[in-house]
């Protein structure tokens, strides 16, 4: 193991000190496996999509949040209703804090309703250059605003159905450059 993290220390450092980002580490691997139990296997509803990522950016991510989380609690940069990504936070918190609000409406006689979205790919959605504008308004290191900027940029996936596997399908950003695609 130790072995590993002295490798992985130098890869890490040269992604900052290079100032780039392994373009493998943006290709997705996507499984599409078929839904037990379906009949009509012509329909796209029954199959189910897995992602796969390399394990090498996902350490790297986890130690950049872990440096940025400080500063980003320190200056209030994240809205105190946001739980997850925060040191300390976790789901059991953010269940208590609706439970909280349910029975604080409750007491006051009033009916409570809840919404609950799971929002997926929220950081393919986004407006990357307005995340990194962001970023350098509260005075983020440039090194993390320019990784943000390689981890933003050309994601792309291949598709395995049985023993099939597609060429690298790029993917767009719905809201790159602010404008729909």
């Amino acid at each position: 193991m130790d072995a590993l993290v002295d490798h992985l220390f130098f890869i890490y450092r040269a992604i900052f000190e290079l100032n780039t980002y392994h373009p493998h580490w943006l290709e997705l691997f996507t499984l599409v496996l078929r839904k037990i139990e379906k009949t009509d296997y012509n329909v796209a509803k029954v199959y189910h999509p897995i992602g796969l990522i390399d394990a090498l950016p996902k350490g790297f991510s986890a130690l950049c949040a872990k440096q940025i989380s400080f500063p980003a609690e320190k200056h209030s940069m994240l809205p105190q209703s946001q739980f997850r990504g925060r040191p300390g936070h976790n789901i059991t918190d953010t269940m208590l804090l609706v439970m909280h609000h349910i029975k604080d409406t409750w007491r006051s006689k009033k009916v409570a309703a809840a919404l609950f979205l799971n929002v997926q790919g929220v950081f393919l959605n986004m407006v990357k250059e307005q995340l990194i504008h962001n970023m350098r308004m509260r005075c983020v290191p440039k090194c993390f605003t320019d990784l943000a900027d390689h981890m933003l940029s050309g994601f792309s996936t291949r598709l395995q159905f049985d023993n099939y596997v597609s060429d690298s399908i790029p993917w767009i950003m719905a809201l790159h450059k602010g404008t729909t695609h």
